[in-house]
Order: C-alpha cells, then structure tokens, then sequence
C-alpha cells in the first residue's frame, strides 16, 4: 500500500466475481491491514467472446 494513508478505501477483488470495499486500517514497510466493509456482486468479464 505503497504512500496510502490509515483510512483509504479500497477495492479488492480475488478474481472468481465480485469486489469488496475495504479501509486501510494499518500499515508497515511489508503489510497492510484491510477491514472489508462491503461486497459488491459486479461482473467485469467482456461479453464480446
């Protein structure tokens, strides 16, 4: 979480559908701590095959 402040907002997505909305809520030089907040059911594959 490369120059982001406690408090950032997010999206995270892991690839299988969906995103979810976090917060930053701590960091060092090796880890980032993320509260999921929300889930958002959103399809972002292209429907031009």
């Amino acid at each position: 979480m490369l120059r982001q402040r406690i408090g950032t907002q997010v999206t995270l997505f892991n690839g299988q559908g969906g995103e979810y909305v976090a917060d930053l809520i701590a960091a060092t030089k090796k880890n980032a701590h993320l509260q999921v907040t929300e889930y958002k059911d959103i399809e972002r594959e292209s429907a031009v095959e």
